[in-house]
């Protein structure tokens, strides 16, 4: 009465269909025994998969009637209802049995036949060898045994079906699944995005800088990320005008600059804001703030001086790195 697990194609069916059909129906039900003997077939049958490749065991179990037929000495004499040591034994297999680390889905898929005396005590022992309650179905006929048992099988075989996919080469990326019930969907194709990769990096200048009429030759460095600092350092000849603008004067100064710097957004625009310090006989504080622009690895200046006795124009050019 027992046919082995085997995996389902066309030839097996038949003969699954094939041996069922060739049994002869009789008024016993053997159900705790069935359900024993199930769950060891499966333990079985679960040592020559991997464990890797193992989802889960799931035993499916029809009934017309409350077991009366199955007898185990081992377990003690059968009683009725659920104080029967079999239903006990087969109960608690349901519940913790597990088979490489997973338990036992246990689905019960019942049909009240006309020998069931008491419905109530018939559907509470099924519901106890369900796994969870919404795995027992009490069908009222056997065409709602077919379509509950249809829908169990196509949830598994949707479950567990194997999918190949060929990518062309030129479709470098990710690839997307859709299930629709056997529905071919192919989704349009989108075309790559474009990722602009954030620049992490801080930017350092180091720059021959003119300080025009104060500090003919400076050696201006900054580093900025999107905020840092610049310093320089000029030498050169401060230039007196008379009133009348004519040069009259030439003395030789030392000028000293520095302070903020930042970057104007993600662009190759950069700013800096801070004072200058022109050192001769005395010492003199002027406003500094210059623009720097950015192109690949060249760099260009350009600033003004301010202050109270003095004022300069500033242009420069060096690297970036």
């Amino acid at each position: 009465m027992i046919y082995p697990i085997k995996g389902l194609n066309s030839n097996t069916k038949s003969e699954m269909i094939r041996f069922i059909r060739s049994k002869e129906l009789k008024r016993n039900t053997a159900l705790y025994y069935a359900i024993k003997k199930g769950v060891i077939m499966l333990e079985n049958y679960s040592k020559n998969i991997s464990s890797d490749k193992y989802d889960g065991s799931y035993l499916i179990t029809f009934t017309d009637g409350i077991d009366n037929q199955s007898m185990d000495a081992t377990l003690g004499a059968p009683t009725d209802g659920k104080a029967d040591p079999y239903f006990q034994y087969v109960k608690n297999i349901i519940g913790s049995k597990k088979i490489k680390g997973k338990k036992i889905e246990s689905h019960i898929i019942a049909v009240q036949g006309g020998d069931v005396g008491d419905n109530k005590i018939f559907e509470s022992i099924l519901e106890d060898l369900a796994s969870k309650p919404d795995n027992f179905i009490l069908a009222k006929n056997f065409d709602e045994v077919n379509a509950n048992f249809a829908k169990i099988a196509n949830d598994l075989i949707n479950k567990w079906q194997n999918l190949e996919c060929y990518v062309p080469p030129r479709f470098k990326g990710k690839v997307r699944w859709t299930l629709d019930d056997g529905e071919l969907y192919i989704p349009p194709i989108k075309k790559k995005e474009t990722v602009v990769k954030k620049n992490s990096k801080a930017t350092k200048f180091i720059i021959i800088n003119s300080m025009i009429d104060i500090s003919p030759f400076s050696l201006y460095f900054s580093r900025v990320k999107k905020m840092g600092f610049y310093l320089g350092l000029g030498i050169g000849s401060a230039v007196y005008y008379d009133d009348f603008f004519n040069r009259y004067e030439d003395i030789t100064t030392t000028t000293i600059y520095g302070g903020v710097a930042m970057r104007f957004g993600n662009s190759n625009f950069y700013g800096n804001a801070g004072g200058a310090f022109y050192v001769r006989d005395e010492l003199n504080v002027l406003l500094d703030i210059g623009v720097l622009y950015k192109i690949k690895w060249l760099s260009l200046r350009t600033g003004l001086g301010l202050g109270g006795d003095f004022s300069y124009f500033s242009i420069g050019a060096g690297i970036a790195f």
